[in-house]
């Protein structure tokens, strides 16, 4: 995808991130390639692979550290290894799901930005979730936030 897509933003957001990031297409095709170039250097084959390495994704890394290659690095690495090292945090069951679901509301219309809401009603799902089943999935909740921010 080319950087001019990923930063097919309302005139009102270019600004802002023109203003906070100091990003251009031209800053975020640099940043991009400097990361392509710098990742395989820095992070072992075997884990890289299980990488998303769209440039969708290596935006959302690079703008969380205002495009600072190093650290967008140490960050990637550090996200890599937490997810190779615990699987079972992002791997849910049938069961999970349709619990996540009954925490989940999406709103059927869009916003005036045209954005759907979902919003996150915990106590509501937390009804449909029984002792015994907490008991047998006693990760479920900390993997809902890790399946919903993911």
């Amino acid at each position: 995808m080319s950087s001019e897509a990923i930063v097919d933003l309302p005139e009102d957001l270019k600004k802002l991130v023109f203003e906070e990031f100091g990003e251009t297409v031209e800053s975020i095709q640099s940043a991009l390639e400097s990361l392509r170039a710098k990742l395989p250097e820095a992070i072992p084959a075997g884990l890289l692979e299980k990488f998303d390495q769209t440039d969708e994704n290596l935006l959302r890394f690079l703008r969380g550290k205002k495009f600072r290659v190093e650290k967008t690095i140490d960050v990637i690495h550090n996200y890599i290894k937490f997810r190779d090292q615990h699987p079972d945090w992002f791997t849910v069951t049938k069961e999970e799901v349709e619990l996540f679901m009954n925490l989940i509301k999406v709103s059927p219309t869009l916003d005036t930005n045209l954005r759907r809401t979902v919003m996150i009603i915990p106590c509501a799902g937390l009804g449909h979730a029984s002792d015994e089943f907490l008991r047998e999935h006693p990760q479920a909740l900390t993997r809902f936030r890790m399946w919903l921010f993911d």
